[in-house]
């Protein structure tokens, strides 16, 4: 009996020490707000950012106050073919400029950019679909970078 008394006291310190667990990519978003956007390049990724920096815009009681200008692209790459000139292999690259502002004062600039390899599919509306799964899953995490470097900046 007191093995198991000294199982369920260490239990309930183990569960009282996670107590104050908070998330490390957790972004305050009082933390800064963006007045002014300005977004160049490829369509979809364009509206994936609008979409991420729409939950920033003019916040009041924030420390800080940025312009963001962006410029995105994403370049599909043949890495591959057969012998009788079959694609097996694309890679598909994903990049977006930012620039980040302070009144007029540029407080930083970065490219982020990820990259992906993934091979040819028989069915072109499949692999149509795949692409866009693919653009989306990215996009989300190169976003999540952004936001991480935004937050730092300071």
């Amino acid at each position: 009996m007191s093995k198991l008394k000294s199982i369920f006291i260490l239990l309930v310190f183990f569960i009282n020490g996670c107590s104050g667990y908070e998330s490390v990519h957790k972004i305050e978003k009082k933390k800064f707000s963006i007045v002014a956007l300005n977004l160049h390049g490829d369509k979809k990724i364009s509206q994936y950012l609008k979409r991420n920096f729409r939950k920033y815009e003019k916040i009041d009681g924030t420390n800080r106050s940025y312009k963001i200008e962006t410029n995105s692209s994403i370049k599909k790459n043949i890495k591959s073919k057969n012998r009788s000139g079959v694609t097996l292999n694309y890679s598909l690259d994903i990049s977006v400029d930012l620039i980040v502002f302070e009144g007029e004062k540029i407080l930083g600039k970065k490219v982020f950019s990820k990259s992906v390899n993934y091979s040819n599919l028989d069915n072109k509306f499949e692999l149509n679909q795949y692409e866009k799964l693919i653009t989306k899953n990215q996009s989300k995490k190169i976003i999540e970078q952004i936001n991480q470097y935004i937050n730092s900046i300071k």
